[in-house]
């Protein structure tokens, strides 16, 4: 039996979790949260950056962001509120999204007050 082309196995078909605490392998993420932690990601076979890891709580749990050959990413800084959708992966014992969706909200990022 064949499929049609796009019929197999997606994202969309993953199990979708609404918060941190209730998360697993491979499960589809959409939470909302504030921004814990914000650092350059070594890369462990050189001296270049991997990229941009920040650590995300929705105070059920946590879940690291990797965006992949960037040294920071605008407005994801330590106290930023935002909403993050991705599939996560359980890498080294802790949950990581690479490459996420992300929205921030409004009044929700410290290096963006009026004077």
């Amino acid at each position: 039996m064949s499929q049609e082309p796009g019929s197999g196995a997606s994202s969309r078909s993953l199990p979708l979790v609404l918060e941190l605490g209730s998360a697993f392998d491979r499960c589809r993420l959409a939470v909302g949260g504030v921004i814990v932690s914000a650092r350059t990601a070594p890369d462990e076979a050189g001296p270049r950056s991997l990229g941009f890891r920040c650590t995300l709580d929705d105070g059920s749990g946590q879940v690291d962001l990797l965006f992949l050959g960037r040294n920071r990413v605008p407005g994801l800084v330590v106290g930023a509120r935002c909403h993050i959708e991705g599939t996560a992966r359980l890498e080294h014992g802790r949950l990581t999204v690479w490459n996420p969706l992300y929205r921030l909200e409004p009044g929700g990022c410290p290096d963006q007050r009026l004077p």
